[in-house]
């Protein structure tokens, strides 16, 4: 009977492990704008109106054009947090900016309030130097060298493991610090802005391509390829995704907008478009928000479960000495 009970402890333990290794899974979002601004996720977060914005050449097909300062680009909300991060992008910084702006934002995770962080460039005399600032933390780091000069295609990169913050230039690292704090987690309904703070403000003139945003901190070998080799970086991003989807389930395939003498295409993309990525935020987001609420309790309940079975092999121990 000791023996079972003993048993039954441990089985009901490692169904926690997996519970909780469920719950808090790996997400990832990444925008091609390949003449788009529709994600690849299990949980849609499309750019909102991104047909009204313009896409020229990119680093890998399409990229999003901001050249004349970025306006309003953002995703609707979504209800993942964020203990760990990952934001990557390439970037190209264009040579015309007007005025003189002390910064240009690439990507930001909501306004300056808990649970924000942002990818950005500040202006240094004629150069740049790459920064990352998360709020949680209390302050940005930077790249201390080099500047970098506009006119070229850059990739970028800032990840926190929830120790270690860094910031990666050209797929290799360039700046780590260590942190005793981590970010709070319980922020949710993210919001994502691409070129700008999600204010509006601090806009960046220039383009943006292949952009990801991850729970967790990429690796510094995956950073690398996504830099080294674009098409390849894209192609296992995509498979990472494709690895999160339930069985029989793929992202949605990379969509290119056709010429209006094929409306075929057309009318496929907007099916998916609207019916699909509203019906899986809104079924799927709350779903994972209930099962995590009754997470804590389940891991209580099998604590004491747990407890209980010692205290009663140690009682049972005792009375027969």
């Amino acid at each position: 009977m000791k023996r079972f009970l003993l048993i039954l402890a441990l089985v009901f333990l490692m169904s926690m492990i997996s519970v909780s290794s469920e719950e808090y899974g790996n997400k990832i979002y990444y925008w091609s704008f390949n003449g788009h601004g529709r994600e690849y996720s299990k949980e849609r977060l499309d750019v909102n109106y991104y047909d009204d914005y313009d896409y020229s050449d990119g680093k890998v097909g399409k990229a999003l054009d901001v050249t004349d300062g970025a306006a309003d680009i953002r995703t609707d909300v979504i209800n993942c947090d964020f203990e760990r991060f990952t934001m990557a992008a390439w970037v190209y910084l264009d040579e015309d900016v007007p005025g003189s702006p002390p910064y240009q934002i690439v990507m930001a995770k909501d306004t300056k309030v808990p649970g924000h962080f942002e990818i950005f460039f500040m202006a240094i005399e004629d150069k740049w130097q790459l920064k990352v600032y998360s709020f949680d933390l209390g302050e940005a780091i930077e790249v201390e060298e080099p500047l970098l000069e506009v006119g070229q295609w850059l990739h970028i990169a800032a990840t926190f493991d929830g120790r270690y913050q860094k910031l990666y230039l050209n797929g290799k690292e360039a700046y780590s610090k260590e942190y005793d704090i981590g970010l709070v987690s319980s922020v949710g309904n993210s919001v994502i802005a691409f070129g700008a703070l999600v204010e509006g403000d601090l806009k960046l003139f220039g383009k943006i391509d292949e952009a990801i945003l991850a729970n967790y901190a990429f690796d510094a070998d995956l950073i690398a390829l996504l830099h080294d080799n674009p098409e390849e970086g894209s192609k296992e991003i995509m498979d990472l995704i494709e690895k999160t989807y339930p069985e029989g389930e793929t992202p949605r395939p990379d969509v290119t907008p056709t010429p209006e003498s094929t409306p075929e295409p057309t009318t496929t993309a907007e099916e998916t478009e609207v019916p699909k990525a509203t019906s899986t935020a809104k079924t799927q987001s709350p779903k994972k928000d209930k099962d995590n609420t009754y997470l804590v309790p389940v891991i209580i309940g099998g604590t004491v479960v747990i407890a209980g079975v010692v205290l009663f092999l140690t009682l049972g121990s005792r009375k027969k000495k």
